[in-house]
């Protein structure tokens, strides 16, 4: 008898789960913490294009991962989730974007990409930081983003500040 309770309170707080994210598109998971339902909003993945990739390069205050993709691609598509949550996680710290290769061959070549998921992180202003060939675990993922963002703040923190008269 007692099991069955632990089912149906389990059963119970999964439907809830399910009904958040059913009642809200702008809603891309939902955390029960104390249970509690919160809601996570998603953050979004940008895709570049020929017009806007150099434009976002140049103009980012923070560093961009930019993830070289196609969608006939296996391991991309395994990799997908795992820098939709990390974009989340990073979120202010690093500007997420993609390249589908479908949609921009030219600019995936100009990017010298031969295999695919290949993610590149550019520091701001545009220079090249980081490459990662190949759908990588979700802890080797942070912990590469980690450091380039270290890097990025070690860096930044190193520039000669100008002060305004």
């Amino acid at each position: 008898m007692k099991s069955l309770k632990v089912l149906a309170t389990l059963c119970a707080s999964a439907a809830v789960v399910v009904a958040a994210i059913a009642l809200s598109p702008a809603v891309s998971t939902a955390q029960t913490i104390q249970g509690q339902v919160q809601a996570v909003e998603k953050v979004e993945i940008k895709e570049l294009d020929t017009n806007t990739f150099d434009t976002e390069l140049q103009n980012s205050t923070i560093p961009v991962l930019v993830d070289f993709t196609a969608a006939w691609c296996g391991p991309c598509q395994q990799l997908k989730p795992k820098l939709e949550a990390l974009a989340q996680e990073f979120k202010g710290k690093v500007l997420f974007t993609k390249v589908e290769h479908t949609h921009n061959p030219s600019l995936v070549m100009k990017n010298g990409i031969r295999a695919f998921p290949t993610v590149k992180i550019y520091a701001p202003g545009g220079k090249e930081m980081s490459i990662s060939v190949g759908n990588v675990s979700l802890n080797d993922l942070r912990k590469w983003i980690q450091e380039q963002v270290d890097a990025n703040d070690k860096a930044q923190s190193a520039q000669p500040q100008i002060q305004k008269p």
